[in-house]
């Protein structure tokens, strides 16, 4: 519960610190996934794990950008990860659209 005031603070430099310290404590590889994935979008940059969701303006979800989309499923499984929330519990990675990094446009 702890991690979430972190992952909502807003305060990246804050959120850039505590991922640091949470890497590779395996306790906390679910919560430092969430993290490093809200920081790398904050960043503009792609996301390891997948877990940042944006809604489309047709109220489907897409995936916001991650790094090398190939691997994304294995990262996820690695660490357990089943879905970012339990909102979308049973709901599978694969049959969302993954954004562009470059656009706001699906990867076709």
């Amino acid at each position: 519960m702890r991690g979430h005031f972190v992952l909502h603070s807003g305060d990246l430099s804050l959120m850039i610190a505590i991922a640091g310290r949470m890497e590779g404590v395996a306790d906390l590889a679910q919560a430092h996934a969430l993290l490093a994935d809200r920081i790398a979008v904050q960043l503009g940059e792609g996301q390891r794990y997948g877990t940042q969701l944006r809604r489309m303006p047709d109220a489907s979800l897409a995936v916001l950008p991650v790094v090398d989309v190939h691997a994304v499923q294995s990262r996820r499984r690695s660490l357990g990860l089943d879905f970012p929330t339990p909102s979308l519990a049973g709901v599978e990675i694969d049959p969302l659209p993954v954004l562009d990094c470059s656009s706001s446009n699906p990867v076709e």
